[in-house]
């Protein structure tokens, strides 16, 4: 929605930048995957608008239903809306934002809740689920050619495909970080930001030789490879531009990261030969066919990851 109907947004934006560095521990969901190797332009936006989709779902759904009432009051709170209202908004925005960039009629008064006549935690997921699906499909059937076409209406004003779409990322981010916080305030910690279970798993050992034949390269897709390496032992995993993260195993082909919640899986053929690997991550299943047992030389990322390949 515009600016100005973000109205206690800006107030806890910065909030919102540091949970975005921990919302994006889950980078490479398939159906981005999938975006990514039919339609490049598509998965540009897709990525992040993935990501805050998961993200904002799992958030509205952490919170109780008796909450969904719930508005700060310690603060200058009188006009913001209540939890509940804030979900309701954002689905409406999916909605008006992606209208538009079809150029259909948007609905109306999305900043007060629209014409969805939504009301219980359950409803209103469902209307939160249906509007980013919605959202996705429309992601679909942007290309090179026709992303920066040009469209308006009343909520992103004159602008093209693209920059609508990446509007509606901002808008449901800025949403997000302000959520996090009504979340926090009722004692709960948003699924996004909540830590790794990997120390469930129990660490064995590998003999060298089984290691060293995982080394190489894998795609994940058109522009982005896993690269397994091995270091003093250690195998390591290092997404396309991002940092290496050292890898553990659970058994002879799986192997898990301390710091998330994230596991590869390397298959083989019949006769033994590694000839590619699954990433299970946030609930996806990704496939990522060896290429070389070769590591492409990337240039090496500073500072601490949260994730394996961000």
């Amino acid at each position: 929605m515009k600016a100005n109907h973000s109205r206690q947004g800006r107030n806890v934006r910065r909030c919102l930048i540091t949970m975005l560095v921990v919302v994006a521990s889950l980078p490479f969901a398939a159906r981005e995957v999938a975006q990514d190797r039919s339609n490049p332009m598509a998965a540009t936006v897709a990525q992040s608008f993935t990501i805050i989709e998961r993200s904002f779902v799992s958030l509205a759904d952490a919170m109780p239903e008796e909450k969904y009432g719930f508005k700060p009051t310690n603060g200058e709170f009188k006009d913001a809306r209540t939890f509940g209202e804030q979900v309701k908004h954002v689905a409406c925005g999916n909605f008006a934002f992606f209208n538009e960039i079809e150029k259909k009629e948007p609905p109306s008064g999305c900043a007060t809740g629209g014409p969805s006549p939504a009301k219980t935690k359950a409803e209103l997921l469902t209307y939160l689920r249906e509007s980013f699906d919605y959202a996705q499909s429309m992601l679909r059937t942007m290309t090179q050619a026709n992303a920066l076409e040009p469209v308006s209406g009343p909520y992103g004003g004159t602008s093209t495909r693209l920059g609508l779409a990446a509007l509606a990322v901002w808008h449901a981010s800025d949403h997000y970080g302000q959520l996090v916080v009504y979340l926090r305030m009722n004692g709960i910690v948003p699924p996004a930001s909540q830590p790794a279970q990997s120390s469930e798993r129990k660490e064995i050992t590998v003999l060298p030789k089984i290691l060293e034949a995982y080394v190489g390269t894998y795609q994940l897709g058109p522009k982005v490879n896993i690269m397994i390496t091995l270091e003093g032992g250690q195998l390591m995993g290092q997404v396309s531009g991002q940092v290496k993260v050292a890898l553990f195993a659970s058994s002879d082909v799986k192997f898990f990261c301390k710091l998330v919640d994230a596991e590869i899986e390397f298959t083989k053929d019949e006769k033994g030969t590694v000839i590619g690997l699954i990433l299970h991550q946030g609930g996806q299943d990704m496939n990522a066919p060896r290429t070389s047992d070769q590591v492409l030389v990337r240039k090496e990322v500073t500072g601490s990851s949260k994730i394996l390949g961000q």
